[in-house]
């Protein structure tokens, strides 16, 4: 889920890429405010939590007369002279801050994690303001190996980890951490945050919620491998993963 930090900074979430750890650590040093938003909820919904359509539904039945005027001011404005006053900025969001992790290793991760929970099944894919989750589209894809999950990941969902990752990482996200250098990028974030926190504690705490190590299970076929990097290309160069040495 969003979590709201006490100086109003938000930390989003993504599945498997090490977020229990860093909710555990910032709830030790009380940095916590509250939550924003639901499981593993991405940039918007964790801006306007799932009960939009209630939370709307009073707006348009209580303010009818506010709502309208604020549409006729954005249709009277003339776009070609630039934003209209007051428009939204990047610094009238909240600082929001997540972590990603290499392609290769998330979908191991993810593939050895839904393995031991026995395919568990993430609500709907179609749900788009009830509980919704990142992975609900991997819903379908139970299989007796691991080539054969990811030859059905790459038949409906080919670039699904940079895509996901794209819903975390869109205009307004501050800083994005990387699992791989997880304790020391988020020390810088909370540096850049100018909180107060336990350095030592952070690269001495224990990992949380961790998969088990790769095992025999996950054995790549060369051609999937190859496959799966082309259609996350993408993700490895927008955040900095190479795919030289894979």
């Amino acid at each position: 889920m969003g979590t709201r930090l006490i100086n109003g900074a938000i930390f989003l979430h993504i599945p498997k890429t090490g977020g229990s750890f860093i909710e555990k650590y910032l709830k030790n040093q009380k940095l916590i405010q509250s939550k924003a938003g639901g499981m593993h909820d991405d940039i918007f919904r964790s801006l306007y939590p799932q009960d939009w359509p209630h939370r709307a539904n009073n707006v348009i039945t209580e303010l009818p007369n506010k709502l309208i005027n604020h549409f006729k001011k954005d249709a009277a404005h003339d776009w070609t002279t630039g934003p209209r006053p007051n428009q939204p900025t990047l610094e009238s969001l909240p600082y929001m801050f997540c972590f990603v992790r290499n392609p290769i290793a998330w979908i191991e991760s993810y593939y050895s994690f839904t393995v031991k929970q026995n395919w568990y099944y993430w609500s709907s894919e179609y749900d788009y303001y009830g509980f919704w989750h990142p992975n609900a589209v991997l819903n379908d894809l139970r299989s007796d190996s691991f080539n054969q999950f990811i030859e059905k990941l790459l038949n409906k969902r080919p670039g699904y980890v940079t895509e996901m990752f794209g819903w975390y990482t869109t205009a307004g996200i501050r800083a994005i951490g990387h699992t791989e250098n997880l304790r020391q990028d988020l020390a810088n974030i909370l540096d850049q945050l100018q909180l107060t926190y336990d350095k030592n504690l952070l690269f001495g705490m224990e990992k949380v919620n961790v998969s088990q190590s790769k095992s025999n299970a996950i054995q790549w076929d060369p051609a999937l491998k190859q496959e799966f990097i082309k259609t996350e290309y993408a993700g490895f160069k927008r955040y900095g993963y190479s795919t030289d040495d894979i």
